[in-house]
Protein backbone atom coordinates (compact mmCIF):
# COMPACT_ATOMS: atom_id res chain seq x y z
CA UNK A 1 0.00 0.00 0.00
CA UNK A 2 2.84 2.28 1.11
CA UNK A 3 5.11 2.08 -2.27
CA UNK A 4 1.61 2.33 -4.16
CA UNK A 5 0.99 5.59 -2.51
CA UNK A 6 4.65 6.74 -2.98
CA UNK A 7 4.77 5.57 -6.64
CA UNK A 8 1.35 7.72 -7.32
CA UNK A 9 2.85 10.75 -5.25
CA UNK A 10 6.10 10.53 -7.58
CA UNK A 11 3.55 10.29 -10.71
CA UNK A 12 1.78 13.51 -9.44
CA UNK A 13 4.79 15.19 -8.22
CA UNK A 14 6.71 14.66 -12.06
CA UNK A 15 3.33 16.14 -14.13
CA UNK A 16 2.95 18.39 -11.85
CA UNK A 17 6.84 19.35 -12.82
CA UNK A 18 6.11 19.16 -16.62
CA UNK A 19 3.22 21.39 -16.18
CA UNK A 20 5.32 23.80 -14.84
CA UNK A 21 7.83 23.56 -17.11
CA UNK A 22 6.73 22.51 -20.42
CA UNK A 23 7.42 19.86 -23.16
CA UNK A 24 8.45 20.61 -27.13
CA UNK A 25 4.77 20.33 -28.05
CA UNK A 26 3.16 21.90 -24.84
CA UNK A 27 3.43 25.40 -23.38
CA UNK A 28 4.60 25.76 -19.64
CA UNK A 29 1.60 25.96 -17.43
CA UNK A 30 1.51 29.20 -15.06
CA UNK A 31 0.46 27.57 -11.88
CA UNK A 32 2.25 29.67 -9.25
CA UNK A 33 1.08 33.74 -10.06
CA UNK A 34 4.42 34.67 -7.63
CA UNK A 35 6.17 33.29 -10.76
CA UNK A 36 5.02 35.18 -13.39
CA UNK A 37 8.67 36.72 -14.70
CA UNK A 38 10.32 32.45 -14.59
CA UNK A 39 6.65 31.46 -16.60
CA UNK A 40 7.35 34.22 -18.98
CA UNK A 41 10.95 33.87 -20.07
CA UNK A 42 9.81 29.74 -20.15
CA UNK A 43 6.64 30.46 -22.62
CA UNK A 44 8.64 32.89 -24.72
CA UNK A 45 11.17 30.38 -25.21
CA UNK A 46 9.23 27.80 -26.02
CA UNK A 47 7.36 30.17 -29.25
CA UNK A 48 10.59 31.08 -30.39
CA UNK A 49 11.83 27.71 -31.13
CA UNK A 50 8.59 26.68 -33.14
CA UNK A 51 8.43 26.68 -36.59
CA UNK A 52 6.83 29.96 -36.94
CA UNK A 53 7.71 31.07 -34.05
CA UNK A 54 8.94 35.12 -35.65
CA UNK A 55 5.51 35.39 -36.60
CA UNK A 56 3.80 34.17 -33.52
CA UNK A 57 5.73 36.73 -30.97
CA UNK A 58 4.44 39.29 -33.97
CA UNK A 59 1.08 38.66 -33.07
CA UNK A 60 2.25 39.19 -29.20
CA UNK A 61 4.28 42.67 -29.44
CA UNK A 62 1.94 43.82 -32.83
CA UNK A 63 -1.00 42.30 -32.67
CA UNK A 64 -3.02 39.69 -35.12
CA UNK A 65 -2.50 40.31 -38.77
CA UNK A 66 -6.05 42.31 -40.04
CA UNK A 67 -7.00 41.42 -43.59
CA UNK A 68 -7.46 44.06 -46.23
CA UNK A 69 -11.08 45.01 -47.71
CA UNK A 70 -10.44 44.17 -51.28
CA UNK A 71 -10.86 40.46 -51.90
CA UNK A 72 -7.23 40.32 -53.61
CA UNK A 73 -6.35 36.69 -52.80
CA UNK A 74 -3.72 36.52 -49.41
CA UNK A 75 0.01 36.10 -50.22
CA UNK A 76 1.71 33.18 -48.52
CA UNK A 77 3.43 35.83 -46.09
CA UNK A 78 -0.21 36.95 -45.21
CA UNK A 79 -1.56 33.03 -44.94
CA UNK A 80 1.46 32.22 -42.00
CA UNK A 81 0.41 35.47 -39.80
CA UNK A 82 -3.28 34.24 -40.10
CA UNK A 83 -2.24 31.26 -38.56
CA UNK A 84 0.52 32.26 -36.42
CA UNK A 85 -2.07 34.44 -34.88
CA UNK A 86 -4.16 31.41 -34.11
CA UNK A 87 -1.47 29.71 -32.88
CA UNK A 88 -0.24 32.31 -30.27
CA UNK A 89 -3.73 32.34 -29.21
CA UNK A 90 -3.88 28.65 -28.87
CA UNK A 91 -0.75 28.43 -26.95
CA UNK A 92 -1.43 31.55 -24.16
CA UNK A 93 -4.62 29.61 -23.49
CA UNK A 94 -3.13 26.54 -22.94
CA UNK A 95 -0.44 27.87 -20.56
CA UNK A 96 -3.20 29.99 -18.25
CA UNK A 97 -5.57 28.65 -15.59
CA UNK A 98 -9.15 29.01 -15.81
CA UNK A 99 -8.42 31.18 -12.31
CA UNK A 100 -6.31 33.53 -14.56
CA UNK A 101 -7.57 33.33 -18.01
CA UNK A 102 -11.48 34.17 -16.72
CA UNK A 103 -10.00 37.36 -16.09
CA UNK A 104 -8.74 38.09 -19.69
CA UNK A 105 -10.77 36.11 -21.98
CA UNK A 106 -12.74 39.26 -23.39
CA UNK A 107 -9.91 39.64 -25.63
CA UNK A 108 -9.07 36.46 -26.60
CA UNK A 109 -9.30 37.67 -30.06
CA UNK A 110 -6.60 39.67 -29.99
CA UNK A 111 -3.18 37.96 -29.06
CA UNK A 112 -1.44 41.26 -27.86
CA UNK A 113 -4.44 42.32 -25.78
CA UNK A 114 -4.54 39.28 -23.89
CA UNK A 115 -0.28 39.20 -23.31
CA UNK A 116 -0.86 43.05 -22.58
CA UNK A 117 -3.34 42.32 -20.02
CA UNK A 118 -2.11 39.71 -18.06
CA UNK A 119 1.37 41.55 -18.05
CA UNK A 120 -0.59 44.26 -16.00
CA UNK A 121 -2.12 41.83 -13.62
CA UNK A 122 1.13 39.98 -12.91
CA UNK A 123 3.08 42.79 -12.47
CA UNK A 124 1.05 45.50 -12.19
CA UNK A 125 1.26 49.43 -12.72
CA UNK A 126 4.23 51.74 -12.66
CA UNK A 127 2.89 52.20 -8.80
CA UNK A 128 3.14 48.20 -8.00
CA UNK A 129 6.80 48.37 -9.95
CA UNK A 130 8.32 50.56 -7.53
CA UNK A 131 6.72 48.92 -4.44
CA UNK A 132 8.07 45.90 -6.18
CA UNK A 133 12.11 47.35 -7.03
CA UNK A 134 12.29 48.66 -3.59
CA UNK A 135 11.06 45.50 -1.56
CA UNK A 136 14.07 43.82 -3.84
CA UNK A 137 17.01 46.66 -2.51
CA UNK A 138 15.53 46.08 0.99
CA UNK A 139 16.09 42.61 0.84
CA UNK A 140 19.45 43.12 -0.04
CA UNK A 141 19.95 45.66 2.50
CA UNK A 142 18.35 43.50 5.38
CA UNK A 143 19.93 40.10 4.16
CA UNK A 144 20.87 37.74 7.45
CA UNK A 145 21.53 34.26 8.04
CA UNK A 146 19.03 32.58 10.37
CA UNK A 147 20.43 30.51 13.10
CA UNK A 148 20.04 26.94 11.85
CA UNK A 149 20.64 27.46 8.22
CA UNK A 150 23.45 25.53 6.88
CA UNK A 151 26.23 28.10 4.30
CA UNK A 152 24.39 26.14 0.90
CA UNK A 153 20.91 27.45 2.55
CA UNK A 154 22.43 30.88 2.84
CA UNK A 155 24.81 30.90 -0.24
CA UNK A 156 21.41 29.85 -2.19
CA UNK A 157 18.85 32.38 -0.63
CA UNK A 158 21.44 35.69 -1.39
CA UNK A 159 21.72 34.56 -4.43
CA UNK A 160 18.14 34.35 -5.11
CA UNK A 161 18.64 38.75 -3.69
CA UNK A 162 20.97 38.92 -6.09
CA UNK A 163 19.28 38.03 -8.94
CA UNK A 164 16.22 40.45 -8.08
CA UNK A 165 18.46 43.20 -8.10
CA UNK A 166 19.22 42.24 -11.85
CA UNK A 167 15.71 42.24 -12.88
CA UNK A 168 15.19 45.48 -11.98
CA UNK A 169 18.70 46.96 -13.34
CA UNK A 170 20.77 47.34 -9.76
CA UNK A 171 24.18 46.14 -9.93
CA UNK A 172 26.19 45.88 -6.92
CA UNK A 173 29.90 45.95 -6.94
CA UNK A 174 32.35 42.77 -5.93
CA UNK A 175 33.19 44.23 -2.94
CA UNK A 176 29.28 45.16 -1.94
CA UNK A 177 28.42 41.80 -2.56
CA UNK A 178 31.07 40.05 -0.92
CA UNK A 179 31.54 41.80 2.29
CA UNK A 180 27.58 41.86 2.71
CA UNK A 181 27.51 38.25 2.29
CA UNK A 182 30.74 37.96 4.97
CA UNK A 183 28.27 40.47 7.15
CA UNK A 184 25.44 38.41 6.84
CA UNK A 185 26.66 35.13 8.02
CA UNK A 186 26.07 33.58 11.92
CA UNK A 187 28.61 34.71 14.60
CA UNK A 188 30.64 31.34 14.45
CA UNK A 189 32.34 32.64 11.13
CA UNK A 190 33.48 35.62 12.89
CA UNK A 191 37.47 34.35 12.21
CA UNK A 192 37.00 33.74 8.72
CA UNK A 193 35.21 37.01 8.14
CA UNK A 194 38.03 38.48 9.62
CA UNK A 195 40.35 36.65 8.03
CA UNK A 196 38.89 37.40 4.55
CA UNK A 197 37.78 40.90 4.96
CA UNK A 198 41.48 42.30 5.28
CA UNK A 199 42.35 39.84 2.06
CA UNK A 200 43.63 41.79 -1.15
CA UNK A 201 41.55 39.80 -3.53
CA UNK A 202 37.91 40.54 -2.02
CA UNK A 203 37.29 43.26 -4.09
CA UNK A 204 37.86 41.44 -7.30
CA UNK A 205 36.01 38.00 -5.96
CA UNK A 206 33.35 36.74 -7.31
CA UNK A 207 30.55 35.14 -5.41
CA UNK A 208 30.93 31.48 -6.20
CA UNK A 209 34.44 31.93 -5.39
CA UNK A 210 34.32 33.41 -2.29
CA UNK A 211 31.10 30.72 -1.27
CA UNK A 212 33.95 27.87 -2.14
CA UNK A 213 36.38 29.18 0.30
CA UNK A 214 33.95 29.05 2.96
CA UNK A 215 32.64 25.65 2.13
CA UNK A 216 36.62 24.65 3.73
CA UNK A 217 35.70 26.22 7.02
CA UNK A 218 32.61 25.06 7.31
CA UNK A 219 33.79 21.46 9.35
CA UNK A 220 35.23 23.85 11.64
CA UNK A 221 32.32 25.94 11.92
CA UNK A 222 29.56 23.51 12.29
CA UNK A 223 31.53 21.68 15.10
CA UNK A 224 32.70 24.97 16.88
CA UNK A 225 28.55 25.77 17.08
CA UNK A 226 27.73 22.41 18.42
CA UNK A 227 30.14 22.97 21.46
CA UNK A 228 28.56 26.36 21.76
CA UNK A 229 25.11 24.98 21.41
CA UNK A 230 26.30 22.35 24.07
CA UNK A 231 27.71 24.96 26.47
CA UNK A 232 24.72 26.95 26.35
CA UNK A 233 22.04 24.66 26.78
CA UNK A 234 19.92 25.47 29.74
CA UNK A 235 18.20 22.00 31.77
CA UNK A 236 15.22 22.79 33.60
CA UNK A 237 14.76 21.82 37.32
CA UNK A 238 11.88 20.14 38.20
CA UNK A 239 11.81 21.44 41.38
CA UNK A 240 12.28 24.95 40.59
CA UNK A 241 8.98 24.66 37.86
CA UNK A 242 6.63 22.85 40.38
CA UNK A 243 7.57 25.75 42.70
CA UNK A 244 6.99 28.83 40.05
CA UNK A 245 3.99 27.00 39.04
CA UNK A 246 2.39 26.52 42.55
CA UNK A 247 3.35 29.95 43.61
CA UNK A 248 1.76 31.29 40.71
CA UNK A 249 -1.37 30.05 41.90
CA UNK A 250 -4.05 32.03 43.66
CA UNK A 251 -4.50 29.41 46.38
CA UNK A 252 -6.03 32.23 48.39
CA UNK A 253 -5.47 35.78 48.81
CA UNK A 254 -1.84 35.89 50.11
CA UNK A 255 0.87 35.53 47.65
CA UNK A 256 3.49 32.59 48.26
CA UNK A 257 6.77 32.76 47.32
CA UNK A 258 7.56 28.50 47.78
CA UNK A 259 6.31 25.53 47.84
CA UNK A 260 7.21 22.14 49.66
CA UNK A 261 7.04 18.66 48.97
CA UNK A 262 4.73 18.32 52.20
CA UNK A 263 2.26 21.18 50.91
CA UNK A 264 2.27 19.53 47.28
CA UNK A 265 1.76 15.98 49.09
CA UNK A 266 -1.21 17.84 51.02
CA UNK A 267 -2.69 19.51 47.64
CA UNK A 268 -3.02 16.01 46.15
CA UNK A 269 -4.92 14.39 49.50
CA UNK A 270 -8.88 13.80 48.74
CA UNK A 271 -11.11 16.54 49.75
CA UNK A 272 -12.24 16.22 53.35
CA UNK A 273 -15.15 18.08 55.60
CA UNK A 274 -14.14 19.68 58.45
CA UNK A 275 -17.57 19.22 59.91
CA UNK A 276 -18.02 15.62 59.76
CA UNK A 277 -15.13 14.64 59.07
CA UNK A 278 -16.20 12.57 55.89
CA UNK A 279 -14.88 12.05 52.00
CA UNK A 280 -16.41 13.48 48.83
CA UNK A 281 -17.77 16.94 50.08
CA UNK A 282 -16.51 20.23 51.98
CA UNK A 283 -17.79 22.02 54.84
CA UNK A 284 -19.75 24.66 53.12
CA UNK A 285 -21.49 21.50 51.58
CA UNK A 286 -22.08 19.53 55.03
CA UNK A 287 -25.77 19.02 55.88
CA UNK A 288 -24.81 17.24 59.33
CA UNK A 289 -24.62 19.01 62.83
CA UNK A 290 -21.37 20.56 63.90
CA UNK A 291 -20.36 19.04 66.79
CA UNK A 292 -17.83 21.49 69.00
CA UNK A 293 -16.27 18.96 71.13
CA UNK A 294 -12.00 19.37 72.13
CA UNK A 295 -11.08 18.08 68.41
CA UNK A 296 -13.11 20.69 66.83
CA UNK A 297 -11.19 23.22 68.85
CA UNK A 298 -8.36 22.02 68.53
CA UNK A 299 -8.68 21.91 65.11
CA UNK A 300 -9.56 25.41 64.81
CA UNK A 301 -6.83 26.70 66.77
CA UNK A 302 -4.24 24.64 64.87
CA UNK A 303 -5.16 26.01 61.38
CA UNK A 304 -5.26 29.86 63.34
CA UNK A 305 -1.68 29.61 64.04
CA UNK A 306 -0.38 28.38 60.74
CA UNK A 307 -2.25 31.47 58.76
CA UNK A 308 -0.71 33.57 61.93
CA UNK A 309 2.40 31.80 61.01
CA UNK A 310 2.78 32.54 57.09
CA UNK A 311 1.57 28.91 56.21
CA UNK A 312 -0.50 28.33 53.13
CA UNK A 313 -3.68 26.76 53.86
CA UNK A 314 -6.19 25.11 51.68
CA UNK A 315 -9.17 26.92 49.97
CA UNK A 316 -11.10 24.27 52.10
CA UNK A 317 -9.70 25.52 55.32
CA UNK A 318 -9.87 28.97 54.95
CA UNK A 319 -13.54 28.82 54.38
CA UNK A 320 -14.05 26.68 57.52
CA UNK A 321 -11.97 29.07 58.93
CA UNK A 322 -13.38 32.25 58.13
CA UNK A 323 -17.28 31.04 57.41
CA UNK A 324 -17.56 29.57 61.15
CA UNK A 325 -19.55 30.68 63.67
CA UNK A 326 -18.52 33.62 66.06
CA UNK A 327 -16.79 31.56 69.20
CA UNK A 328 -16.70 34.35 71.50
CA UNK A 329 -19.68 33.36 73.40
CA UNK A 330 -18.42 29.81 73.72
CA UNK A 331 -15.19 30.30 75.29
CA UNK A 332 -16.78 28.35 78.24
CA UNK A 333 -17.81 25.35 76.56
CA UNK A 334 -14.58 25.15 74.71
CA UNK A 335 -12.74 25.34 78.02
CA UNK A 336 -15.58 22.33 79.77
CA UNK A 337 -14.68 20.20 76.35
CA UNK A 338 -11.08 19.88 77.36
CA UNK A 339 -11.52 19.42 81.08
CA UNK A 340 -14.11 16.89 79.99
CA UNK A 341 -11.24 15.11 77.93
CA UNK A 342 -8.48 15.48 80.75
CA UNK A 343 -11.16 13.46 83.11
CA UNK A 344 -12.11 10.88 80.44
CA UNK A 345 -8.21 9.56 80.74
CA UNK A 346 -7.65 10.26 83.99
CA UNK A 347 -8.20 6.82 85.46
CA UNK A 348 -5.36 5.74 82.80
CA UNK A 349 -2.99 8.80 83.76
CA UNK A 350 -0.19 8.88 86.75
CA UNK A 351 0.60 11.54 88.69
CA UNK A 352 3.23 12.97 86.02
CA UNK A 353 0.41 12.76 83.52
CA UNK A 354 -1.74 14.46 85.00
CA UNK A 355 0.17 17.21 86.08
CA UNK A 356 0.93 18.02 82.37
CA UNK A 357 -2.44 17.42 81.58
CA UNK A 358 -3.59 20.19 83.50
CA UNK A 359 -0.25 21.99 82.27
CA UNK A 360 -1.45 21.21 78.57
CA UNK A 361 -4.93 22.39 79.65
CA UNK A 362 -3.66 25.66 80.80
CA UNK A 363 -1.73 26.26 77.72
CA UNK A 364 -4.33 25.52 75.35
CA UNK A 365 -6.93 27.46 77.48
CA UNK A 366 -4.63 30.44 77.04
CA UNK A 367 -4.29 29.62 73.11
CA UNK A 368 -7.96 29.49 72.45
CA UNK A 369 -8.40 32.68 74.35
CA UNK A 370 -5.94 34.54 71.99
CA UNK A 371 -7.64 33.11 68.81
CA UNK A 372 -11.04 33.77 69.71
CA UNK A 373 -10.39 37.23 70.46
CA UNK A 374 -8.27 37.67 68.09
Amino acid sequence: MDSAKFAFQAQFYKNDLMMQLGTNTRPPVLINENEFTQWQDRFINLIERQANGENMMKSFTEGPFIRSKNDTPLTAEEVKREKSDREAKSNLMLALPNSIYNRIDCFKHDPKMMWTQLEKIMLGSSVATQIRQTRFMNNFEEFKAKDDESLKVIFDRFCTVLNDLRKIKVEKTELETNLKFLNALQREWNKSFHRLRNDVRISSMQIQELYEILMTDECIVTEKKAKLDKKNKKTVDPVALLTSRLANQALSDNAYDRATEDDVAEAKKPAACFNCGKLGHIAKECRAKVVRDSAYYRKKMELGEKRENGTALLAEEEFWLDHSEDEADNIETAHMCFIEDDQSDEDSTTDDDKVHSVSDFKFISFQMNIFITA
